[in-house]
């Protein structure tokens, strides 16, 4: 799930017209504009999760990896522990395939005859992102104008 190409395009144009001027970002504010867009992203696929027991739920946020300036990862923070919370997320999100292993002549095993789920059938991120897009991109368009606006006054 990217920003769309055009969008893009015209950051990279205004980072260069910054750079020729003099004027660079800091590390972490572009990274504070981008945070901030994208908590309606979080708050949304919160509330968009089947919730159980929660744990999925809470677990959704600001995933932290190394740092990398300028980059904002949102998603499940389970960090590749297969017990986690939240470790389950992906099933959810893309759908399992039917689980139909026979043990010979159409006898399956015991539990095996199984459905799988839907891949749209539980999502919860792409809808809300689908559904926040077009905010995050106008919160960050306007969070670097103002930035722009600060840096070159």
């Amino acid at each position: 799930m990217k920003l769309d190409a055009q969008f893009l395009q015209e950051t990279a144009k205004l980072t260069k017209k910054m750079e020729q001027i003099g004027k660079t970002f800091e590390a972490g504010e572009l990274t504070a504009i981008m945070e901030k867009a994208s908590l309606p992203l979080i708050t949304d696929a919160q509330r968009r999760v089947n919730v159980v027991t929660g744990n999925l739920r809470n677990a959704i946020g600001f995933v932290k990896r190394k740092k990398s300036n300028n980059v904002v990862i949102v998603g499940v923070r389970n960090y590749g522990a297969w017990n986690a919370k939240g470790y389950h997320a992906h099933l959810l999100e893309y759908g399992t395939r039917p689980n139909r292993k026979t043990k010979g002549k159409g006898q399956y095993r015991a539990g095996a005859k199984r459905g799988g789920l839907n891949p749209a059938q539980f999502a919860f991120m792409h809808p809300a992102y689908e559904a926040n897009r077009a905010k995050m991109q106008t919160t960050i368009f306007d969070g670097v104008r103002k930035l722009i606006e600060n840096k070159i006054k």
